[in-house]
């Protein structure tokens, strides 16, 4: 779910207001504090400041958003050249404004590598815990807090 919101002052909302929280938020430069605000579930979305953004920027930023985890599936290598062949779509006076590229960049690097390393999913987000994640382009395997390459050698 994709919510552009321009209000300057985040309207109070419940948490039955919409029926996932699974989303991004995009609001006015400057706001994105005030919409954080621990009294108002607008803090459930990732918030992204950019709403006054034209609306393809803030599409292809969905775009790249929605490829979550990387996995070794036709419908994650399908999100991925979607988002890709929005983003090459954009005038390049335009590109410059995604804020998420370097997830694009991460996933494409990833389901590369699923081809001759035979792992099944990365992650981009959090490599202080234990998993597989994509870092500078490479699969690093974290265990207990330690880093290793797919040779099992420590980084």
């Amino acid at each position: 779910m994709s919510i552009v919101n321009l209000a300057e002052t985040p309207q109070k909302i419940n948490e039955d207001t919409f029926w996932t929280h699974n989303g991004t938020l995009h609001v006015l430069p400057g706001t994105k504090v005030a919409y954080w605000d621990e009294e108002n579930f607008w803090r459930l979305f990732t918030i992204v400041d950019d709403a006054n953004q034209p609306a393809e920027i803030i599409a292809v930023y969905d775009m790249i958003a929605a490829i979550g985890k990387v996995e070794n599936t036709e419908d994650c290598k399908a999100l991925i050249a979607a988002a890709r062949s929005a983003y090459d779509a954009l005038p390049k006076e335009l590109q410059a404004f995604v804020k998420n590229l370097s997830v694009l960049v991460e996933a494409e690097e990833a389901y590369e590598q699923f081809e001759t390393t035979c792992v099944t999913y990365v992650t981009t987000n959090d490599e202080n815990r234990d998993g597989k994640y994509l870092v500078n382009g490479k699969i690093v395997i974290v265990r207990n807090g330690k880093k290793y390459n797919l040779n099992g050698q420590a980084e």
